[in-house]
C-alpha cells in the first residue's frame, strides 16, 4: 500500500459510517442516538473531510455521509448548515469537481499530463447537491445560502454538469429563492 492509501483509524470510521448511511433505519438510529452535541462535532469533522482536497476518497466518503444525514432529518440539515462553512464547503466540492469535468472536456489538457486525472464521480456530485437541497429545505437555513447564490448559479449553469446534478442544483436555487 502507498502512503495515500494507507488505513488510518479515521479512514476506517469513515468508511463505516458511509456504509451504515446508506440505510434510512441506520440514518435514523445514528442521528437518534444522543447526545447531541456528538452529531455537532461529527457534522464539523465531516466538513472539515469535505473541505480537505488531499484525500479525495475522504473527501468523498466525507460528501456521502454529510448528504445521508442531512437527508435523514430536517433537525440534521439544520445542524449541517450551522457547521462553520458548511454550504460554502459543499459547493467548493462541486466547484472542484465541474473544474475537473471541464478539465477533461478539453483534449488538449491532457496532453500535458502524464495520467490523466480521475474524472469526477456523478454519484458523489449527485450527494453533495442533495445535501445542499436538504439544508435549503429548512427555512431558517435559507439565509446561509444568501453568498453563494452566484456560485450555486454558476455551477448550475456550467456545460460541463451532468443533467441530474443541475436538477438538483436548480431546485436548490429555486428554494433559496423563495424564502
Amino acid at each position: 500500500m502507498g502512503g495515500f492509501s494507507s488505513l488510518t483509524p479515521q479512514r476506517l470510521v469513515l468508511e463505516c459510517l458511509c456504509k451504515l448511511s446508506i440505510k434510512d433505519c441506520n440514518v435514523d438510529l445514528l442521528l437518534a442516538t444522543p447526545p447531541f452535541i456528538r452529531q455537532q462535532k461529527l457534522f464539523s469533522t465531516l466538513v472539515r473531510l469535505v473541505g480537505e482536497r488531499k484525500s479525495q476518497v475522504c473527501r468523498e466518503m466525507a460528501v456521502a455521509v454529510l448528504s445521508n444525514l442531512a437527508q435523514g432529518d430536517p433537525t440534521a440539515a439544520r445542524a449541517v448548515a450551522q457547521q462553520k462553512g458548511s454550504v460554502g464547503t459543499l459547493i467548493g466540492f462541486l466547484e472542484d469537481c465541474v473544474a475537473m469535468a471541464q478539465y477533461q472536456q478539453n483534449p488538449h489538457s491532457l496532453l500535458h499530463t502524464a495520467v490523466p486525472p480521475e474524472p469526477p464521480s456523478i454519484n458523489m456530485m449527485c450527494r453533495a447537491a442533495k445535501a445542499l437541497l436538504a439544508m435549503a429545505r429548512v427555512e431558517e437555513n435559507r439565509t446561509d445560502f444568501v453568498l453563494y447564490e452566484s456560485r450555486l448559479l454558476d455551477i448550475s449553469l456550467s456545460s460541463a454538469l451532468n443533467s441530474s446534478v443541475a436538477a438538483i442544483m436548480c431546485e436548490v436555487l429555486f428554494k433559496i429563492g423563495h424564502s
